[in-house]
């Protein structure tokens, strides 16, 4: 079902000027005086209260280098203001992309939310990765990964062993298949481009070291923007990792939206991907803490692609007709996690991320049945997730909501479970965001468009309780589509004659 969008005093067709203005680093009395308007009325402007004049519209095309065009300012009029039924009048239409570190494929939503209390799931898509493009993507973060996040390295590196495509080539086919997610997604949904009021386009994450001020996501914003017609908000974590925090995890203040539209705080929603991390969501808007916990999907991937050369452990078909073996768990938990400073990654306190590649088969697996192996290594991924509440010092609530791919895997799900009950009571409720009324698939796609919203209005993207950042941080980059300004042009010269 298609719903009809209801632009207002916060659309992102007035907003693009507020953006200008933001980006030049003039205030709205500078911007004013600019433009040989009042301050009250570049007010109503950024608003979208009040339309310029013609000339107006001129003189901000021409000042903002054809950033924003007489359309933008059109585009109010031409659409109903009869604002959707169940929608609050001053949300956005923003669609989210995700590729996890698993590199699996892209994972696409629809949305309409405010960035801040409300969200409103419409539709979602997903795109597998064919194996020859997931391997090169594997080798690109190999040669990012053993040059400690220097792309010019790993790029002489990468295309020195693959000689006959680029580095750069391969960057550019995923922000294609990304585009190509967008355009299903319309297609699904019944929504056309125009409609969509920006993307929050998470990329590909490559390498993971805020203790080096380095996170490394790869994708081009204004490739994807100019291949959809879509403004783009993209680059949401270097912003955190350049004033000290973990850039990692992202997903708390969408997980706090969510759990306060439902009525379910206090609660603690478990992703697990690649990576598994938690939000713990208490009763005021103080409480909430997040951090990763440890492997997700990672290991036991990796364990299954070793022994037999396959992608995973498929509905837990294996880990389930095996048995957990303690001396290797055991094992696990003291080198599995060892990061470059010797450190364990478990013994940290939060908050805290994990890279991907931090994550390492240990050699007491080699003795181990595929069954054994995936058994043990889908309790460690369990055990890694419970045993990081020993490190807060508050109650944990009760009530445990699941969502990411990882817990398509039922001995993951149970070992979780078994724990969970051991650790906090038998009264602990564990439940699947589907079984709440969430798009459980969709969630992590949902962070960036909910994420792309918050970083338009520059909103806190993270805070002191998520990553260790030292106070609430906005971040991410926009980037609008070359075909708005070379469009610009006509439409300027049919209004102005």
């Amino acid at each position: 079902m298609a719903y009809s969008y209801c632009p207002s005093g916060k659309t992102l067709r007035a907003m693009k000027l507020r953006a200008y203005r933001t980006i030049a680093n003039l205030t709205q009395q500078e911007l004013s005086q600019q433009l040989g308007v009042t301050e009250l009325s570049i007010i109503k402007y950024e608003a979208g209260i009040n339309i310029p004049s013609r000339e107006t519209m001129l003189r901000i095309y021409e000042l903002t280098g054809g950033l924003v065009t007489p359309n933008d300012f059109f585009d109010l009029e031409s659409i109903s203001l009869s604002a959707t039924r169940d929608s609050p009048s001053n949300t956005f239409v923003v669609a989210g992309l995700m590729s996890g570190t698993s590199m699996d494929g892209i994972d696409g939503t629809l949305i309409i939310t405010d960035g801040e209390r409300f969200i409103k799931d419409i539709g979602s898509c997903s795109l597998d990765y064919d194996p020859e493009f997931k391997s090169l993507l594997k080798s690109c973060e190999q040669a990012v990964r053993e040059n400690e996040g220097d792309l010019s390295k790993a790029r002489y590196d990468f295309e020195k062993k693959n000689k006959s495509i680029k580095f750069d080539t391969v960057i550019d086919k995923s922000t294609d298949l990304h585009a190509r997610v967008i355009h299903e997604l319309l297609k699904e949904t019944g929504y056309r481009a125009k409609s969509i009021d920006l993307v929050g386009y998470h990329g590909q994450t490559l390498f993971h070291r805020p203790t080096n001020g380095i996170t490394i996501q790869v994708g081009d914003g204004q490739r994807l923007a100019d291949q959809i017609g879509i403004t783009v908000v993209y680059d949401f974590r270097s912003n955190d990792v350049k004033h000290g925090g973990q850039g990692a995890p992202f997903a708390p203040l969408y997980h706090k939206a969510l759990a306060a539209q439902a009525g379910l705080a206090p609660m603690v929603i478990a992703n697990c991907g690649g990576i598994s991390n938690i939000t713990v969501i208490g009763t005021t808007d103080k409480d909430l803490y997040a951090y990763d916990c440890g492997p997700g999907n990672t290991l036991i991937d990796r364990f299954v692609q070793q022994k037999i050369g396959k992608a995973m452990d498929q509905d837990g078909i294996y880990g389930n007709s095996g048995k957990v073996n303690e001396k290797v768990l055991k094992a696990l938990r003291e080198k599995a996690l060892k990061l470059k400073d010797g450190s364990n990654y478990l013994d940290k306190e939060p908050p805290k991320s994990l890279d991907v590649n931090d994550q390492k088969l240990i050699p007491e697996l080699n003795a181990l049945s595929l069954q054994d192996g995936c058994a043990t290594l889908e309790a460690f991924t369990a055990e890694c997730i419970v045993k990081s509440l020993d490190s807060l010092k508050f109650p944990i609530p009760k009530l445990w909501v699941l969502s990411g791919g990882g817990w398509q895997n039922p001995v993951i799900t149970n070992e979780l479970k078994q724990r969970l009950k051991h650790k906090l009571g038998s009264d602990v409720r564990v439940q699947h965001a589907d079984q709440v009324g969430w798009n459980g698939k969709a969630m992590e796609a949902q962070i960036f468009a909910y994420l792309a919203v918050r970083s338009l209005r520059k909103l806190p993207l993270s805070l002191p309780g998520t990553t260790g950042v030292q106070k609430p941080l906005s971040g991410g980059k926009i980037v609008f589509p070359k075909r708005d300004i070379q469009n610009a042009s006509k439409a300027v010269r049919i209004l102005v004659g």
